[in-house]
């Protein structure tokens, strides 16, 4: 039986491409990360490509070339320290020579970081590769890695600002993109964020959508950036305009027309008159 790293292709060429740092002469690097390749390509085809995703694979070259990209991307960024790298002439390799250096621990670290990012850009366009994949975003796979309208490290550099987004940056991220999800719900209701949801992981998103998930996008970015930059009347105004968009197409909107939150936002206090059959006081 074919192990995963065969079934999604990948050998010394497949890594070396995807991985330009990882050329060498004979098979040193891919069989050292061999047993890593697999150990990801599992992770990947488990975690974010699903029976779905895996079935597409078969006829859709483009989602296994993006796949063979994520996965030795991934494997190469967390195995470089058990690698014994050098600094030759032409980058980095593994071999046994007087005539070459070890590389240093700064090099090696710039090179984990770089393709860190690279496999996380590359995760990012999987999973947009994924929700155009009939079915897929029905699936636990699309729920894991669209857990918020704010899923990929390229959302964070164009709405975050921030031109070079490392793994570490994302991370640290999550917090602030968690609190703007409890706050946009807020504003949105909880029923209208689940549909958006949905929408997203089957890219099924109308006009009006795209435009109230830009808003949306933009207020989550002043929330991971400092809080000088992202005052209050910054996010007052964004809540302002997303309100705005729903209840102007409210066709495109009505799990949050429907919703308590709406209701609450457009309560109006019982109006007296002498023909009333109650006479409510108010404090």
């Amino acid at each position: 039986m074919a192990t995963l790293t065969e079934q999604l292709k990948i050998d010394k060429s497949v890594l070396e491409e995807n991985v330009i740092t990882a050329t060498t002469k004979n098979n040193d690097v891919f069989d050292m990360l061999l047993p890593f390749i697999e150990e990801n390509a599992d992770l990947i085809t488990t975690n974010v490509l699903g029976d779905v995703g895996m079935k597409a694979l078969e006829t859709n070259e483009s989602l296994l070339k993006q796949t063979q990209k994520v996965v030795c991307r991934k494997a190469f960024s967390e195995n470089i320290s058990s690698l014994d790298l050098v600094l030759t002439a032409t980058g980095f390799g593994i071999v046994s020579t007087q005539d070459t250096a070890p590389a240093s621990k700064a090099r090696v670290d710039a090179l984990r970081s770089q393709v860190s990012r690279q496999w996380l850009k590359g995760l990012g366009i999987l999973i947009d590769m994924l929700r155009c994949i009939d079915g897929w975003g029905e699936t636990e796979q699309a729920d894991a890695n669209i857990p918020t309208v704010f899923y990929s490290i390229g959302m964070l550099e164009r709405y975050g600002r921030i031109a070079l987004v490392t793994k570490e940056i994302w991370t640290q991220a999550q917090g602030c993109i968690y609190s703007a999800d409890q706050h946009l719900r807020w504003v949105i209701s909880d029923e209208e964020m689940e549909t958006l949801l949905d929408n997203i992981r089957n890219n099924d998103t109308t006009e009006s959508q795209e435009k109230l998930l830009h808003l949306m996008r933009t207020l989550i970015g002043f929330y991971t950036q400092d809080n000088k930059t992202c005052g209050p009347n910054v996010i007052k105004d964004l809540d302002k305009r997303i309100v705005e968009v729903m209840e102007k197409n409210p066709d495109d909107f009505q799990p949050y027309m429907k919703s308590n939150v709406y209701q609450a936002r457009h309560f109006e206090d019982y109006a007296n008159t002498k023909d009333s059959p109650l006479f409510i006081f108010n404090g």
